[in-house]
């Protein structure tokens, strides 16, 4: 276990859902998920290896062959913590509501009812 314990960020998007109704469900509760752009396709075979860069968001399925096995192996590496790490940890930090609408003050709850900045003192 590790000490200190921590949480870690996951998706809880399934972009192939069993049913119509669980995929209308996820995407008003996700647009932006279902709204981005269209994801990478690829299938590997028996042999085959494919390589994903560090931080990169995947969703992997598989599937059995004829007599019912499958095996997948996953390594992962440190990675680097260098200019990379800081531009991801960047475009977290962006507020892409703000952004999209062009008023930097979405998401800003300091706001009274009336709509303008509430006086805050420290």
């Amino acid at each position: 276990m590790e000490e200190p314990e921590r949480e870690v960020p996951w998706c809880s998007v399934d972009p192939y859902p069993e049913t119509e109704e669980e995929m209308a469900r996820q995407r008003r509760e996700f647009p932006m998920y279902f709204d981005g752009p269209e994801p990478f396709k690829c299938t590997v075979r028996a042999g085959e290896m494919l390589y994903l860069p560090s931080m990169w968001f995947h969703h992997v399925r598989q599937s059995p062959d004829e007599n019912g096995r499958c095996i997948a192996v996953n390594y992962w590496y440190d990675m680097q913590f260098d200019i990379k790490y800081a531009y991801f940890n960047f475009l977290q930090s962006i507020d892409y509501r703000a952004a999209a609408t062009g008023d930097k003050d979405v998401g800003d709850d300091s706001r009274d009812d009336e709509g303008s900045k509430a006086e805050t003192s420290g």
